[in-house]
């Protein structure tokens, strides 16, 4: 039904019409941009000129992004559609010539003697675009000369090819084998439904979704690997190039983050991990196996609880839950989901796994869910909700250039609508056993936000570090540090047998450059947010809604620090860590209090 399909139409009505807006920026880029490019001198010569510079180069990158997000989200749709696909390499391909066109534009606005720089920057000419200015200026050291800029733009393709590869391997070409349950009924493996089965009471039918599908991936190891390595020498190659003392400073010094920030979470979280150890010890004496096994780690302990969900349930819970942030909050998540067609829900053939939240600067958001009517995939609709409400109050309140959040701060929101959910389920649980179904669901949530995450960023940054010290990156290597890094953080009550250590291989956020710290502390972020509300709704609430708008306005530590989250100091992860530890000490009196509840 049109009603669970995301309204692609309201970006471009139709193929053709794409095609058409396609054909205009190609002609445009034969000739306008180039000159543009000719004139690049006249055009920083004056405050008047470079803003009007600006004005058409803002303009010509919205309409490529708004080609580029159309096809790409048509693509996600159903990934071995032929059109699609052209659709999309056309769109990625017009953006990295436009990206190459104009690769002189920082290095040329950088080479302008300081003083003309500072004078452009206080000018009211240039008002717009004084934290476009100011940001570019921050990363003046590590700013190419034009003809550089100009030949890793050119590159950007060829670097882009291991991250693609796997892309079109795990979405496109990866079928599993039907896995059979206890009572011998077949049933098709997915990776949407690899996370119910993982989920099913049914320990035969557990493992086999875990061993089927580890299989499946250690079968192509090598390959794997070599593309993660091709990704990791990629961006290895970037950050020499571009002067930073590291990937990981590459990654995170454009957005003013200091590395502390990221080696201090991993260092927090281990200090912290004796509390996981206590959970997986409970786990295994509440499940009552003798060896627990990985694939153990995520059915529910309170059994005969997980009810469907079905969508339109969800999504009125989902507009419920976000009550404390008033009215107008309310009713634009309510028009999103109900009117506007913000979201394609269930699963198809082909189509993209996961979710995410998708859209662009002019543009509703949009929302790909492979729904499954339990209650995780209603936390993943409420989760890429936020996403969406942080993407639609920033585009809203600032203007194109520095409506872009950095990715440190996009999982506040979304983990943020995740705590508004936990404590409107624990308000409308009927029975002890269903709250003690939600507190593990909490746990859980927990764990795989924070410590899993933790864990691979962990295995992420000895990945980056083997690469900048000569190591290679092959399989059995790779293999031996992940093993590792998951006795480390579960302990000694959890079996870790050789299929643990091929996971790695379908972790798609590897081909993202550190992208996955950002999970543990968003949700740090988000439970401050959460506490502020508790304590001060009308307080609390007016300043999440100035972080959700505020955009790429401010840098992200600075933007927190004025809400009152100082992200630099330990004691913002602490506070997770104590309350992971609070979640366990309760179900463990709970399940003593009620013997014969999981």
């Amino acid at each position: 039904m049109e009603e669970y399909v995301w309204d692609l139409e309201s970006i471009f009505e139709s193929a053709s019409v794409w095609e058409r807006e396609l054909g205009e920026l190609k002609e445009a880029a034969s000739k306008d941009w180039d000159g543009l490019s000719e004139k690049k001198e006249e055009f920083i010569n004056t405050s008047m000129s470079l803003r009007e510079f600006f004005n058409q180069y803002f303009i010509l990158s919205e309409r490529i992004e708004r080609l580029y997000v159309y096809a790409a989200h048509r693509h996600d749709e159903d990934t071995i559609n032929g059109d699609s696909k052209e659709r999309y390499e056309k769109a990625v391909m017009l953006y990295q010539n436009f990206q190459k066109d104009f690769s002189w534009v920082s290095p040329g606005i950088l080479e302008l003697p300081k003083e003309t720089f500072f004078r452009f920057l206080k000018d009211d000419n240039l008002k717009k675009y004084r934290v476009f200015l100011n940001k570019l200026y921050d990363i003046k050291p590590h700013v190419l000369s034009a003809r550089e800029e100009g030949i890793v733009a050119l590159a950007a393709e060829s670097m882009r090819a291991a991250a693609s590869a796997f892309g079109a391997f795990n979405n496109s070409d990866t079928v599993f084998d039907d896995i059979e349950d206890k009572d011998g009924t077949m049933h098709p493996l997915t990776h949407g439904s690899y996370q119910v089965y993982l989920k099913s009471q049914d320990r035969k039918f557990r493992k086999e979704a875990f061993t089927t599908l580890s299989l499946h991936y250690k079968r192509y190891e090598n390959t794997l690997t070599a593309l993660l390595q091709g990704q990791v020498k990629n961006l290895h190659f970037e950050a020499r190039i571009k002067k930073y003392s590291s990937c990981l400073e590459a990654a995170l010094k454009p957005h003013n983050i200091d590395v502390k920030v990221y080696k201090n979470l991993i260092q927090s979280a281990k200090k912290g991990l004796a509390k996981l150890h206590e959970y997986t010890s409970l786990r295994k004496e509440l499940m009552r196996v003798e060896s627990l096994e990985y694939y153990d780690l995520y059915v529910p302990l309170v059994k005969d609880l997980d009810k469907k969900i079905p969508y339109n349930e969800a999504r009125k819970i989902a507009v419920e839950v976000v009550e404390p942030l008033g009215e107008k909050y309310v009713e634009t998540l309510r028009k999103g989901l109900y009117e506007d067609r913000w979201v394609d829900v269930y699963e198809a053939p082909h189509k993209r796994s996961g979710a995410y939240s998708g859209g662009m600067y002019s543009s509703r958001p949009f929302i790909l869910l492979n729904y499954q009517e339990r209650l995780n995939d209603l936390n993943t609709l409420v989760h890429e909700a936020g996403h969406s409400m942080h993407s639609f109050y920033s585009r809203q309140s600032q203007s194109y250039q520095d409506a872009d959040y950095s990715i440190f701060v996009a999982e506040i929101a979304s983990t943020f609508h995740e705590e508004l959910l936990f404590e409107y389920l624990m308000g409308h649980a009927k029975t002890e056993k269903e709250k003690v179904f939600l507190i593990n669901n909490k746990i859980e949530g927990i764990r795989a936000t924070f410590y899993r995450q933790v864990m691979f960023a962990e295995f992420e940054l000895k990945m980056h570090e083997a690469v900048e010290s000569g190591i290679p990156l092959v399989a059995s290597y790779l293999k031996e540090v992940y093993k590792s890094l998951v006795k480390e953080y579960y302990g000694n009550d959890l079996n870790v047998d050789d299929l643990v250590s091929v996971e790695y291989l379908r972790i798609p956020h590897f081909y993202s450059n550190y992208y996955v710290y950002q999970y543990a502390t968003g949700l740090a972020a988000a439970q401050y947010f959460a506490k502020q509300i508790r304590e001060n709704r009308g307080e609390g609430s007016k300043n999440y809604i100035k972080f959700i708008s505020a955009g790429g306005s401010e840098y992200p530590v600075e933007l927190l620090r004025q809400c009152g989250i100082n992200m630099e100091h330990p004691k913002v992860v602490d506070n997770l860590i104590e309350r992971f530890g609070e979640l366990v000490d309760s179900l463990k009196i709970s399940c003593k209090k009620n013997v014969g509840l999981v």
